[in-house]
């Protein structure tokens, strides 16, 4: 009788060890992770209880310039396998003089300022070629579009070619002289879904008065902005960042469009970041959006007022950033730049999020210690381990400031 209950305590923990360790599937918000309670709990957790598998990060080999006088260079991946990169304040290419006033003399050491100084663009230009040659002049446009295609980072090299727009999204200089009217625009971030290239922008630069949502239906050669935009005044959306999620938004899998918010773009002292989604398939309807309040029993709540919103945990940052979700690790990643550059990343848009990696600080790798400006990821060409990213501003210190510069970002993982 002994042995028989013996026999039966053993037969009991067999099968509680076989059926009561394996629980419910838990989502992952990108796929469905079965948790055990066995030898496969460390892969689970990483995997699925937001514990960080990118442990860190570093910037690998040398500047990769691209002909293209400007900065703020976001950009999203399309349906045609070309890559749409915005600018702000240049002119998209480097084979012409940057000027905010008509001038008939091309020769930059003659060209007037008038009275507003337009000296420190032409200055800019002149330090990455040689100014002692004449060359035509092109108007600074205050926001642009320019298409990329081939791989990067050898994107293909094309200059006026490649731009599709300037003076998104009205069309209209703006005015430098600021004889009329205070409208500046610049971009916040792109997406690309379905047809449609949105642009997520802002106006007046730095300290934006609003945000606001512009879509076009031909590439980028023609814009629609979405007017009675909710994010004015206080909204810490007026710079709202799109998390980029493959090519023409493909490896979504819950139909939401995500995006990060901030309140400035530049000098965002609060530093904190928030959240916002919309479906997918109104992307251009403000009412549809939502925006995240916290965690309730480890899930995200949401409210369809802006004033309910709460920061995400765990990511900061000073400007503009950019995300993506990087399809080689399973994991979202947040880039920012200036003072110091960040590299976060998480499970879920709502996180954890986790700081795995300080990039371009001084010292930390020579070709970009002079640090960088709004980064922004490509989502194009990614590996299992690795992406690449744009830059401007202050890459290689005063020689190269407004011009695009790629770069790449080697993952560690666990």
């Amino acid at each position: 009788m002994r042995d028989m209950a013996n026999k039966s305590i053993i037969l009991i923990l067999v099968l509680f060890m076989f059926f009561g360790c394996i629980e419910e599937p838990i989502n992952c918000g990108n796929g469905i992770c079965e948790y055990y309670e066995g030898e496969n709990i460390g892969s689970c957790q990483a995997d699925c209880k937001g514990e960080p598998i990118i442990t860190s990060a570093k910037i690998v080999g040398e500047p990769v310039f691209q002909p293209k006088f400007g900065d703020l260079w976001f950009n999203t991946w399309a349906d045609d396998d070309n890559v749409y990169a915005s600018w702000g304040d240049g002119t998209g290419r480097m084979n012409c003089l940057p000027t905010v006033i008509p001038i008939e003399n091309t020769c930059p050491m003659s060209a007037p300022c008038g009275n507003f100084d337009a000296c420190p663009f032409q200055t800019l230009f002149c330090n990455q070629v040689d100014c002692q040659e004449c060359y035509e002049s092109c108007n600074v446009s205050d926001a642009g579009l320019v298409v990329m295609s081939g791989n990067a980072p050898y994107f293909d090299n094309c200059q006026d070619k490649c731009i599709v727009s300037v003076d998104v999204p009205s069309g209209i200089p703006v005015d430098f002289l600021r004889n009329q009217g205070d409208r500046n625009d610049k971009p916040s971030s792109l997406l690309f879904y379905n047809g449609t290239l949105y642009w997520a922008g802002h106006s007046p630069a730095e300290s934006p008065e609003f945000g606001y949502i512009a879509y076009s239906n031909d590439y980028g050669k023609t814009w629609t902005e979405v007017e009675n935009s909710p994010w004015a005044g206080d909204s810490v959306f007026k710079i709202l960042m799109f998390i980029n999620m493959g090519k023409d938004y493909e490896l979504n899998e819950d139909g939401y469009v995500y995006a990060f918010g901030i309140g400035s773009e530049i000098d965002w002292h609060e530093r904190k970041v928030y959240l916002a989604r919309v479906p997918k398939t109104s992307i251009a309807n403000y009412n549809a959006y939502e925006y995240y309040t916290g965690l309730e029993n480890e899930e995200p709540v949401w409210s369809g007022n802006q004033d309910d919103a709460e920061a995400v945990e765990g990511i900061e940052t000073f400007l503009i950033a950019s995300s993506m979700y990087h399809e080689g690790t399973g994991r979202y990643v947040f880039l920012t730049a200036l003072p110091d550059g960040g590299l976060f990343e998480a499970p879920n848009p709502w996180g954890p999020w986790t700081k795995i990696a300080s990039l371009f600080e001084s010292g930390d790798n020579p070709s970009w210690k002079e640090g960088a400006y709004m980064p922004g990821v490509i989502s194009k060409d990614t590996g299992s381990d690795y992406f690449y990213f744009t830059a401007a501003g202050a890459v290689l210190g005063e020689r190269d400031r407004y011009r695009m510069h790629i770069g790449k970002i080697v993952l560690e993982t666990e």
